[in-house]
């Protein structure tokens, strides 16, 4: 299973900054599996307790290695760590967890303002110690001596300065306004301070607080020149990341990894990022690299599996979700994975077959998708009898489970095996009946939708009103498109002077570019559509397949047939949650496109599938 994005847009602003940002959040055990824990303070100075944490930091940074916090705020994300938590007795344990092969940890004393720092880098197998070193004089020229202890090859760390290093220790053991004031201080002490530009952004970003993180990044921009390299580059990709311009992520992750080619994290989110402008055979290669690196990470061979399906690449693909399983032999995610790929090939006995397979190792995994999913890859071969029973077992195994989403499906099932009438006054029964927000928008939402599809514009607004009234819903973009649409026809320059001027806020270009595109399509305005669609489908991040699909019906109509071949060969996986889709215009006209009549009559087709 791959994670869907949906037609929707990250509204909020920590999902906006760092929702792709795998550079701080994400980051991994290094190649050299050593995890730098932080360092105790035997010294009675307790105002000192912050030398551990930098003393952490550099020693992380000079060796190429990564502290220990950093790991432990990767797991849980702007949470921060104490100042007088000791290292090696509440780190040990995760960093075993995390696969480090080794620990530098240690303590520190202070004498007459001289600190003398002792570290100790044990086997984490063994518990043996391989190296123990001490050094002294101040913070800065002590941990220097240390790290030259372990290695003659330094990375240099990003400040000289003491009053910026105490700043930017006190920061990443604060949050909020004090961490954000730490960090904009340090930057003051020294304007070359890299790492506190950074954190000063993800600071920011945590408290949602865009004003404050155009700020910290306009800080950092002023001073790029003097900044290191690989710190400039990373800015860069907060910056990318903040304005959603994939393009100029791809252009700072790759300036990263050749800087940095032993970060498997960052070869990772280049990948991820080509994948979603379908970069596809340099994300293979970047996913690849980030294996070399990792070769025990499940996740990257996941995602190289469906890089490789959504390059055409079947046998490619089936590989790698097969090196996945022999991973993890236990997981059902990773049968479903492979389902997943005979799926969008039109393998749907195999896809089938698979999916119960999952369903079988585990029945409550993603509340039960795979027996859904195998309804549908059954549902996809015009066994409607077939389908609706493996269906039902779904239903009942859920009913039993006392899953709150039963209804939405029901109706789901109903309007897509051809029963359209029922399907919607189900689905306006489940919207009525749900006392969860989420669902009930989901609900109403998926109402508008079906009642647009039939002409039914009236209902279509009022349902997608009362989605919008229950608030910031998953299904709250769907719904706005839906309520956009339920408007009196007009000609495409009406459509757009209409978006213009009622939508607006965080990402309302995308939006406005997707109600319009919609509203092309049921106004059958198709030569607007093509264009429209196109430049929707080729930014679109190629899990979140209807784009492509609709693009397709726009093709077809156009007289453009053979450039929606392509397009059509695939089939659209299904999603794993219940939530509001416009799947109805491209299911089942996808099978009269490709000429398969006899699907998609009986799955309740007309003659006309595209009007």
């Amino acid at each position: 299973m791959f994670c869907r994005a949906g037609f929707g847009l990250p509204l909020l602003l920590a999902a906006s900054v760092f929702s792709g940002a795998c550079h701080r959040v994400q980051a991994p055990v290094p190649s050299s599996k050593i995890a730098i824990l932080r360092f105790e303070n035997l010294s009675p100075d307790t105002s000192l307790d912050w030398t551990g944490r930098a003393v952490s930091e550099i020693l992380a940074k000079e060796l190429g290695a990564i502290s220990f916090a950093a790991i432990a705020r990767a797991q849980q994300p702007f949470s921060p760590h104490t100042v007088s938590a000791p290292g090696v007795s509440s780190e040990r344990s995760a960093a075993l967890l995390l696969g480090a092969t080794n620990t530098i940890s240690g303590y520190f004393t202070a004498s007459n303002g001289k600190l003398s720092i002792t570290a100790i880098e044990e086997n984490v197998a063994t518990g043996k110690t391989v190296h123990s070193f001490t050094a002294g004089g101040d913070i800065l020229s002590a941990a220097d001596s240390l790290a030259r202890q372990f290695s003659p090859s330094l990375k240099p760390f990003t400040t000289r300065n003491g009053a910026a290093l105490r700043l930017y220790a006190l920061g990443l053991e604060n949050h909020g306004g004090n961490a954000i004031s730490a960090f904009e201080q340090a930057t003051n002490r020294d304007p070359a301070f890299g790492d506190a530009y950074l954190a000063w952004t993800r600071a920011a970003a945590a408290a949602g607080d865009r004003a404050e993180l155009e700020r910290a990044l306009a800080a950092g921009q002023a001073h790029a020149a003097s900044l290191q390299p690989l710190d400039r580059a990373f800015l860069e990709l907060d910056e990318a990341t903040l304005h959603q311009n994939t393009p100029a992520r791809i252009d700072a992750l790759t300036t990263i990894t050749k800087l940095s080619p032993d970060s498997a994290g960052e070869l990772r989110a280049l990948a991820e990022a080509e994948t979603s402008l379908r970069r596809f055979q340099p994300a293979i290669g970047h996913y690849q690299q980030a294996l070399a690196l990792r070769p025990d990470d499940a996740d990257i061979r996941n995602l190289l599996s469906y890089t490789r399906m959504f390059a055409g690449d079947y046998a490619g693909a089936l590989n790698s979700v097969r090196d996945y399983q022999k991973l993890k032999p236990d997981d059902p995610n990773a049968v479903d994975s492979e389902g997943d790929i005979h799926f969008y090939f039109g393998k749907f006995a195999d896809a089938e077959r698979l999916y119960l397979a999952s369903y079988a190792k585990n029945a409550n995994f993603d509340a039960g998708v795979d027996a859904w999913k195998a309804a549908r890859a059954r549902l996809m071969t015009g066994d409607l009898a077939g389908a609706t029973q493996l269906f039902q077992n779904y239903h009942d195994a859920r009913t039993k489970a006392g899953d709150a989403t039963i209804p939405f499906r029901d109706a789901k099932w109903q309007y897509l095996t051809g029963n359209r009438t029922a399907g919607i006054a189900m689905m306006v029964a489940a919207a009525e009946a749900a006392k969860n927000p989420e669902i009930r928008a989901a609900c109403f939402t998926q109402a508008a939708i079906w009642q647009l599809s039939a002409g039914q514009t009236q209902s279509a607004n009022k349902h997608s009103a009362m989605a919008l009234q229950l608030g910031n819903t998953q299904s709250l973009i769907n719904a706005a498109i839906a309520h956009f649409i339920a408007q009196p026809p007009a000609a495409p320059e009406e459509w757009r002077a209409r978006a213009e001027h009622s939508i607006n806020g965080a990402g309302a270009e995308q939006v406005r570019r997707l109600a319009t595109a919609y509203a092309y399509l049921l106004s059958h305005q198709f030569t607007d559509a093509a264009s429209a669609w196109k430049t929707i489908y080729e930014a679109d991040n190629p899990n979140d397949q209807g784009t492509g699909f609709l693009y397709a019906w726009a093709l077809v109509e156009t007289g453009q047939a053979a450039q929606a071949a392509p397009i059509l060969k695939t089939n659209p996986i299904p999603g794993p949650l219940p939530s509001a889709t416009f799947e109805d215009l491209y299911f089942p006209a996808l099978f009269a496109w490709r000429g398969d009549r006899e699907t998609f009559t009986k799955l309740g087709g007309t003659p006309e599938p595209a009007k």
